[in-house]
């Protein structure tokens, strides 16, 4: 896992060394000694966090880079929300941040996600929706992300936005209607879609007409 349980383990030896290092009157003080014992267990969930992260990145073959900051972020530093959604969704350079304290309203997509990375984006953002008010992605601009209508037409997102649509899609099941014409997605982001619609229960409507729709793969998913 690129490190991480070493590292993991070195902190422990870290914070171990420091609580060795108080003499025994400190820990007679019944609050000095509350306070030490929670510590311990804060950093103990705060460890398996980031244990359970690296692995995950690990199963998916995540790039090296990734597991690399993982194991760079002390332990300490999982208690943070953002800190958390930015190592787990590997989408590094995203402003977690400022959406995550509900200071940002614009949101711009810029990284070419996968389908996985877009779901968690999406998740955190659903999850804010009254402080996000739109959100841009490969020349394509959403206000009403938590409608039951999909309509994007002719927008020409290609197979970057086709993965960030179907993110959306795995976070939004009640979703009704998903027009999708004229927007040079292909065989690969056709597949994403299905995959993502394919948990959409309630769908009366889908048009992913004008589209660089080819190949046996792309039609037995449609």
């Amino acid at each position: 896992q690129g490190g991480v349980m070493l590292e993991i383990l070195h902190e422990f030896e870290t914070l171990l060394k420091r609580f060795n290092a108080q003499q025994l009157e400190w820990y007679a003080d019944d609050e000095q000694l509350k306070a030490s014992m929670q510590e311990a267990v804060d950093f103990k969930r705060y460890a398996l966090l980031k244990h359970s992260i690296a692995l995950e990145h690990v199963v998916r073959g995540s790039e090296e880079g990734v597991l690399e900051h993982v194991k760079a972020t002390p332990i300490a530093d999982f208690k943070e929300r953002s800190e958390v959604l930015r190592l787990r969704s590997g989408v590094l350079d995203f402003p977690w941040q400022p959406v995550c304290d509900c200071q940002q309203e614009d949101v711009r997509l810029n990284q070419h996600l996968e389908v996985w990375q877009a779901s968690m984006l999406w998740e955190c953002l659903l999850g804010l929706k009254d402080a996000v008010k739109s959100v841009r992605f490969a020349n394509t601009v959403l206000a009403d992300y938590t409608s039951t209508e999909l309509r994007l037409a002719n927008m020409r997102m290609g197979h970057s936005g086709a993965c960030i649509v179907a993110g959306l899609l795995e976070n939004n099941k009640s979703v009704t209607s998903v027009v999708l014409p004229g927007n040079d997605i292909g065989p690969a982001g056709v597949i994403a879609l299905a995959k993502a619609i394919s948990g959409v229960t309630g769908l009366v409507e889908l048009d992913l007409s004008d589209n660089l729709i080819r190949g046996d793969e792309a039609m037995k998913h449609i």
